[in-house]
Protein backbone atom coordinates (compact mmCIF):
# COMPACT_ATOMS: atom_id res chain seq x y z
CA UNK A 1 0.00 0.00 0.00
CA UNK A 2 1.41 3.46 -1.05
CA UNK A 3 3.94 2.10 -3.35
CA UNK A 4 3.77 3.37 -6.39
CA UNK A 5 4.84 0.05 -7.83
CA UNK A 6 2.56 -2.83 -7.15
CA UNK A 7 2.87 -6.74 -8.60
CA UNK A 8 -0.82 -6.45 -10.31
CA UNK A 9 0.39 -5.96 -14.32
CA UNK A 10 1.88 -9.18 -14.72
CA UNK A 11 3.47 -7.94 -17.92
CA UNK A 12 4.87 -5.46 -15.67
CA UNK A 13 6.29 -7.97 -13.85
CA UNK A 14 7.18 -10.44 -16.51
CA UNK A 15 9.57 -7.64 -18.10
CA UNK A 16 11.26 -6.53 -15.11
CA UNK A 17 11.86 -10.65 -14.64
CA UNK A 18 12.61 -10.59 -18.13
CA UNK A 19 15.61 -7.54 -17.93
CA UNK A 20 16.82 -9.43 -14.70
CA UNK A 21 17.57 -12.37 -16.46
CA UNK A 22 19.09 -10.75 -19.57
CA UNK A 23 21.10 -8.74 -16.81
CA UNK A 24 22.27 -11.65 -14.72
CA UNK A 25 23.08 -13.56 -18.16
CA UNK A 26 25.37 -11.13 -19.81
CA UNK A 27 26.73 -10.21 -16.11
CA UNK A 28 27.74 -14.54 -16.21
CA UNK A 29 29.02 -14.40 -19.91
CA UNK A 30 31.39 -11.70 -19.15
CA UNK A 31 33.02 -13.16 -16.31
CA UNK A 32 32.97 -16.66 -18.09
CA UNK A 33 34.55 -15.51 -21.31
CA UNK A 34 36.87 -13.14 -19.01
CA UNK A 35 37.63 -16.11 -17.65
CA UNK A 36 38.52 -18.33 -20.41
CA UNK A 37 40.37 -15.40 -21.99
CA UNK A 38 42.98 -15.66 -18.63
CA UNK A 39 46.32 -16.57 -19.04
CA UNK A 40 46.25 -18.60 -16.15
CA UNK A 41 44.56 -21.92 -14.83
CA UNK A 42 45.15 -20.81 -11.14
CA UNK A 43 41.36 -20.98 -9.54
CA UNK A 44 42.33 -18.28 -7.05
CA UNK A 45 42.96 -15.98 -9.49
CA UNK A 46 39.73 -17.47 -11.57
CA UNK A 47 38.08 -16.73 -8.38
CA UNK A 48 39.26 -13.04 -8.58
CA UNK A 49 37.93 -12.43 -11.91
CA UNK A 50 34.62 -14.12 -11.42
CA UNK A 51 34.84 -11.77 -8.29
CA UNK A 52 31.48 -8.36 -8.08
CA UNK A 53 35.28 -6.08 -7.50
CA UNK A 54 36.42 -7.14 -10.87
CA UNK A 55 33.14 -6.84 -12.18
CA UNK A 56 32.66 -3.18 -11.04
CA UNK A 57 36.24 -2.61 -12.33
CA UNK A 58 35.69 -3.76 -15.65
CA UNK A 59 32.21 -1.43 -15.95
CA UNK A 60 34.18 1.54 -14.81
CA UNK A 61 36.55 1.39 -17.56
CA UNK A 62 34.16 0.50 -19.87
CA UNK A 63 31.99 3.44 -19.20
CA UNK A 64 34.95 5.64 -19.63
CA UNK A 65 35.91 4.64 -22.76
CA UNK A 66 32.01 4.53 -23.90
CA UNK A 67 31.80 8.33 -22.59
CA UNK A 68 35.10 8.81 -24.97
CA UNK A 69 36.86 10.24 -22.01
CA UNK A 70 40.44 10.27 -22.52
CA UNK A 71 41.85 13.77 -22.17
CA UNK A 72 42.75 14.99 -18.50
CA UNK A 73 40.06 17.67 -18.71
CA UNK A 74 37.66 15.17 -19.05
CA UNK A 75 39.11 13.30 -16.37
CA UNK A 76 39.67 16.33 -13.98
CA UNK A 77 35.45 17.06 -15.08
CA UNK A 78 34.57 13.59 -14.17
CA UNK A 79 36.33 13.93 -11.07
CA UNK A 80 34.48 17.30 -10.34
CA UNK A 81 30.95 15.87 -10.76
CA UNK A 82 32.34 12.69 -8.21
CA UNK A 83 32.75 14.78 -5.71
CA UNK A 84 29.75 16.67 -6.57
CA UNK A 85 27.95 13.54 -5.87
CA UNK A 86 29.57 12.52 -2.94
CA UNK A 87 28.29 15.96 -1.32
CA UNK A 88 24.74 15.16 -2.29
CA UNK A 89 25.29 11.54 -0.81
CA UNK A 90 26.94 13.00 2.27
CA UNK A 91 23.71 16.08 2.23
CA UNK A 92 21.42 12.88 2.17
CA UNK A 93 21.94 10.23 5.33
CA UNK A 94 19.10 7.93 4.50
CA UNK A 95 20.44 7.40 1.18
CA UNK A 96 24.09 7.32 2.54
CA UNK A 97 22.25 4.42 5.17
CA UNK A 98 20.53 2.66 2.45
CA UNK A 99 24.05 2.05 0.21
CA UNK A 100 25.62 1.24 2.98
CA UNK A 101 27.99 4.24 3.35
CA UNK A 102 29.85 6.14 5.92
CA UNK A 103 30.32 9.95 5.56
CA UNK A 104 34.36 8.73 6.89
CA UNK A 105 33.73 6.51 3.74
CA UNK A 106 32.62 8.92 1.22
CA UNK A 107 34.59 11.94 2.45
CA UNK A 108 37.84 10.02 2.30
CA UNK A 109 36.66 9.44 -1.64
CA UNK A 110 36.49 12.81 -2.57
CA UNK A 111 39.26 14.06 -4.74
CA UNK A 112 41.35 17.07 -2.88
CA UNK A 113 44.02 19.67 -4.04
CA UNK A 114 46.46 17.17 -3.09
CA UNK A 115 45.10 13.69 -5.13
CA UNK A 116 43.32 15.61 -8.24
CA UNK A 117 46.75 16.89 -9.36
CA UNK A 118 48.05 12.87 -9.14
CA UNK A 119 44.50 11.87 -10.57
CA UNK A 120 45.50 14.46 -13.62
CA UNK A 121 49.06 13.43 -14.70
CA UNK A 122 48.60 9.95 -14.66
CA UNK A 123 45.93 10.66 -16.97
CA UNK A 124 48.36 12.83 -19.12
CA UNK A 125 50.79 10.60 -19.58
CA UNK A 126 48.66 7.75 -20.31
CA UNK A 127 44.88 8.13 -20.53
CA UNK A 128 43.22 5.31 -18.43
CA UNK A 129 45.78 5.31 -16.37
CA UNK A 130 44.45 5.63 -12.75
CA UNK A 131 46.24 4.76 -9.85
CA UNK A 132 44.75 2.26 -6.62
CA UNK A 133 43.80 4.98 -4.42
CA UNK A 134 42.77 7.25 -7.10
CA UNK A 135 40.46 4.30 -9.01
CA UNK A 136 39.23 3.46 -4.78
CA UNK A 137 37.95 7.03 -5.15
CA UNK A 138 35.95 6.74 -7.90
CA UNK A 139 34.27 3.21 -7.38
CA UNK A 140 33.99 4.03 -3.35
CA UNK A 141 29.85 4.31 -3.61
CA UNK A 142 29.79 1.89 -6.60
CA UNK A 143 28.99 -0.81 -4.31
CA UNK A 144 29.56 -1.12 -0.10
Amino acid sequence: MGSPYTFADPTEVGADLALLEHLNAARKDFLDTLCARSSTEDEQVLSLLRSESTFLLAQFFYLITARGLFAAEQIAQLADLHNEYIVQLLDDPAKMARLGLTSARLLAAMFTAATLPRLIQNWELRAGAIDQSNLARFLAHARA
